[in-house]
Formats: C-alpha cells, structure tokens, sequence
C-alpha cells in the first residue's frame, strides 16, 4: 500500500473540513429559507412575518409528563393549520399540539389567538431539546419554536 506524503494529507484534510463546511452551511440556509426560527425565552417567543408579528407564549412551567397550555398570537390574515411537537437531541416521535380554542378576529383586528396544549414525554437525557412546529394555514414556511426542557 502506497505512503501518503504530507502534502497529501494536508490536501485530503483541507477538502475534508471544505466540504463538512459546505455541507453545514448549505443545511443552514435552507433551514433559513423555509422556516422561520426562534427560541423561547422567559417562556416566550416573538417572530416577525411578513404580515406582522407572530408571538408563541407558554402559559405554565415546562413539566414533563404534564399538560402545557400555549397560546399563538397572529397577524388576522393567518391561521393555525397543524402544531406538532419532536425532539432534537433524541428521538421522541412527534407529538400533536391539540387546539382548545381559538379566537379568529374579523379582518378589521390586528391579531387572532390560538390556544392549545402539549404533553412533553420524558426520557433518559438530563437535557432534552425540543421544536415545536408551527404550520400556519396557506404559508409555505413552517415556524419553528425551540425550547429546552431539564430534568
């Protein structure tokens, strides 16, 4: 088997990392372009659309194993299609966000809510990662709501 000189490998390691970055950074961009994203914070999140602001608020503590009420203030044009739930860091399936009720203005109001609730699953991992999934009704780009839950 033929010795690579150094030269070689430094070639074969520059066009290694060339293309991790590359590939990263292609993944992030479409991330970018079809969703719109944003980590809760103090247990709320606020994303700006192109028809207004959308704000996700979670109305009671982060708990595993326990209903969590949500509530999705939106800009009147838009409506709530489907929410579901998955895990990042481990695979936990995709748990639907179920409606309660949603308040839908007439076209004269600036922001309709939508409330609903989740139930996280608990696993082995002291930290889980999640993403909610906001699919708003006629939009192209999910939403994307990112929080961590600890155990």
């Amino acid at each position: 088997m033929k010795q690579l000189n150094n030269s070689q490998k430094t070639l074969f390691l520059l066009t290694f990392a060339s293309t991790l970055i590359i590939i990263y950074m292609l993944n992030s961009t479409l991330l970018k372009k079809n969703s719109y994203t944003c980590t809760l914070y103090l247990q709320k999140c606020d994303i700006q659309l192109n028809e207004g602001p959308l704000q996700v608020v979670i109305l009671e503590q982060l708990v595993v194993e326990e209903l969590i009420p949500v509530k999705i203030s939106l800009p009147t044009p838009l409506k709530v299609e489907q929410i579901h739930i998955e895990g990042i860091n481990m695979y936990m399936g995709k748990s639907p966000v179920h409606q309660i009720s949603d308040i839908y203005t007439d076209l004269s109001s600036v922001q309709n809510e939508w409330v609903g609730e989740f139930f996280l699953g608990s696993c082995a991992l002291a930290q889980m990662e999640w993403r909610m999934v906001v699919q708003l009704e006629g939009y192209d780009k999910a939403v994307n709501i990112l929080f961590t839950t600890h155990q």
